[in-house]
């Protein structure tokens, strides 16, 4: 498929830290209400209200972050979708899970499985941003039963590579022996990205803040485990509809990714957001909906 260039504005909108156990009112003046949901005793997660004959969105957030980096999307779709707003392993409200092996591709999915089960889902699409990716790629090639269709924003997509491999590996030596000190926040809990106003692809601020929320461990160890996936072999899996939406001034994962993402599953739509950089799911809320809406709701 072409390659679609976009427009889009920047909109900011209020958001409050959610306490465990409570239901909260996130997004615009519209207000939708969030339900706080813990699947296997251990992964946080957010949903609306369900609502039989909806479609299903399941929102997987990136690498340090939560599900609070969707807020400002729930109310543009909850009028007309089952939302899922998920927290990763290691992230946000859920559990920071120690070893290494904690993080491995299979366990993100066997959390995703139990999301599946637990809410009574049949089928749904993806909506993944960047490290979230590629949860959303292991998934979607190993349950494609379960996957209607996979929209990945600002992905990376390439073999693994050896030197940047064996740099997270000699970082993360460190983490055997003072481990517990790098764990994170002694609360599980998730950021109110309208904190951090400047959402540059390498906001200091707000990078500080997420990997000592999420813990240097569960960053390291994410990182590894990222670097090892062989992302050609996993995409050449997936067969139903994808949609890849990257901005053309990521300097994080830069726009050859999604170019090569396309030539593995050429199948996919890839729409490039102009001037935008790695965060746009904070910074493009109203071009994120409509590329999305546009895409769930079309005929396979």
């Amino acid at each position: 498929m072409a390659c679609c260039g976009v427009g889009a504005r920047l909109q900011k909108r209020k958001r409050r830290p959610l306490s465990a156990g409570q239901a909260e009112d996130i997004g615009t003046p519209s207000r939708c209400r969030m339900q706080e949901v813990l699947v296997r005793q251990k992964i946080a997660l957010q949903k609306n209200e369900f609502k039989a004959g909806r479609e299903t969105l399941i929102f997987i957030h990136g690498l340090a972050g939560s599900s609070s980096a969707w807020s400002d999307h729930v109310n543009g779709f909850s009028s007309q979708f089952n939302l899922v707003l998920l927290d990763l392993r290691g992230h946000g409200k859920s559990h920071r899970y120690p070893a290494f092996s904690d993080y491995l591709p299979s366990h993100f999915s066997e959390d995703i499985d139990a999301v599946f089960s637990d809410l009574s889902i049949s089928d749904a699409t993806l909506v993944s941003h960047s490290f979230g990716c590629l949860v959303a790629l292991e998934y979607a090639a190993t349950r494609p039963d379960r996957i209607k269709k996979v929209v990945f924003i600002s992905p990376r997509f390439g073999a693994p590579n050896r030197v940047l491999l064996f740099a997270s590996w000699a970082a993360s030596v460190p983490v055997k022996f003072i481990g517990k000190l790098l764990s994170g926040s002694s609360i599980p809990r998730r950021l109110d990205y309208k904190d951090f106003p400047r959402n540059t692809d390498f906001n200091p601020k707000r990078m500080c803040g997420d990997i000592a929320n999420t813990g240097l461990r569960t960053y390291l160890h994410c990182i590894r485990h990222a670097l090892r996936l062989d992302h050609e072999r996993k995409a050449s899996l997936v067969g139903c509809p994808v949609l890849l939406v990257h901005g053309d001034a990521d300097r994080v994962f830069p726009f050859a990714h999604a170019l090569h993402a396309q030539k593995v599953m050429p199948h996919a739509r890839l729409v490039r957001v102009p001037k935008a950089n790695h965060v746009v799911v904070l910074t493009h809320i109203d071009l994120l909906h409509d590329e999305i809406e546009r895409f769930v709701s079309a005929s396979v």
